[in-house]
């Protein structure tokens, strides 16, 4: 009830209309959500990340919490200040809570990585469908893989050549684009070894910074 509360309210009560099939079973979890699949009526398959309700206010009230805690039991060493970390806390938490931030975010990757023709075909970022994407719900291109965990049990070849993909897209976004996804977790990435494709799949977290950085 409380997933197809959050579609009707992303998308109105005929949703449906929208969607040719929509699986109710969680393909994956993530942090403040869980992501679906379904396809479109073009044929599109698609990843729906659904945000859970009420999610951005339970933040609050769990920093809020923190915050009054930390400073009933002075837990914190001397110079450092909670109200300080809990406002950047708070902050970033609340930039993740919007999926229509993190689509920009993921178009501006795509659009760095079609630009490095050393990435084109091995590194992809999926396709936004902003017409099915709001605050609470963003839908991507589904991409096939496994988590990099995986990886590690793949022979030596192929672990090489992710590692490589890996550094270099690092090397990228700290001293070319100086645009970085700032929670690199394994969940983060899918490889997909039948194409030898590594696909990037989150960016709710990701930061622009300057040069002089």
């Amino acid at each position: 009830k409380q997933l197809f509360g959050q579609l009707t309210k992303a998308f109105g009560s005929d949703w449906k209309q929208k969607i040719l099939k929509f699986d109710e079973n969680p393909l994956a979890a993530a942090s403040i959500g869980q992501v679906h699949r379904a396809k479109l009526f073009n044929g599109s398959e698609v990843a729906m990340k659904i945000q859970y309700p009420g999610v951005a206010n339970s933040i609050e009230s769990d920093l809020d919490n923190l915050e009054r805690i930390v400073t009933m039991t002075s837990l914190l060493p001397p110079g450092l200040f909670i109200e300080e970390l809990v406002e950047v806390a708070r902050e970033e938490l609340k930039l993740e809570c919007n999926y229509k931030l993190e689509a920009e975010n993921q178009k501006k990757f795509q659009e760095l990585v079609l630009m490095n023709e050393e990435l084109i075909g091995c590194v992809s970022v999926p396709n936004v469908f902003d017409d099915l994407t709001t605050e609470q719900v963003l839908t991507s291109q589904m991409v096939e893989g496994v988590h990099l965990d995986k990886v590690a049990e793949m022979d030596q070849t192929t672990r090489n050549h992710v590692a490589r993909l890996l550094l270099k897209v690092t090397v990228l976004e700290l001293f070319e684009w100086k645009f970085m996804q700032t929670d690199p977790n394994w969940g983060n990435f899918l490889f997909d070894s039948s194409k030898q494709v590594l696909h990037l799949i989150d960016f709710g977290a990701c930061r622009p910074y300057k040069k002089s950085f």
